[in-house]
């Protein structure tokens, strides 16, 4: 009786689980990976407080002068009542950063600019620092 049970219960889980993991899968768009999009939040800038901007987000090779490797246009911007903004680099463009703007090993620096093209980051540019993740491995369920 008690293996019915138990066989009864799984079963049952497993229709009603699998159709709806299937339906979320099938509702959801897929993101782009996450290496793709970098969220920033900047506490302090030169923009007025509590006003709406369109800003340019760069990216170069050099903290000062250097190459520009990648741009992009931010509209709408919120920015908050002490300055800070807050925006995902990568967002505003077709399938993300591409992978060639970050190459193994190259020293990338983040500017921000308005539409006069002034720089509004009270430093300047601000380098871009990788941090090591790892995707612990779930053990299997038996």
């Amino acid at each position: 009786m008690r293996t019915l049970l138990l066989s009864s219960f799984l079963f049952l889980t497993l229709f009603l689980a699998v159709p709806a993991s299937l339906l979320a899968q099938a509702s959801m768009p897929t993101p782009p990976p996450t290496s793709r999009e970098i969220p920033f939040e900047f506490e302090v800038t030169r923009l007025p407080f509590g006003s709406t901007q369109t800003i340019t987000v760069e990216v170069w090779d050099a903290q000062t002068g250097g190459n520009l490797v990648f741009s992009e246009v931010h509209p709408n911007v919120k920015v908050g009542f002490l300055g800070e903004l807050d925006l995902l680099l990568g967002s505003q463009t077709n399938g993300g950063i591409p992978t060639s703007v970050f190459p193994s090993e190259a020293s990338r620096y983040l500017d921000v600019v308005d539409v006069s093209n002034r720089p509004v980051l009270i430093d300047g540019r601000k380098p871009f620092y990788a941090t090591a993740f790892l995707f612990p491995q779930v053990p299997p369920v038996h």
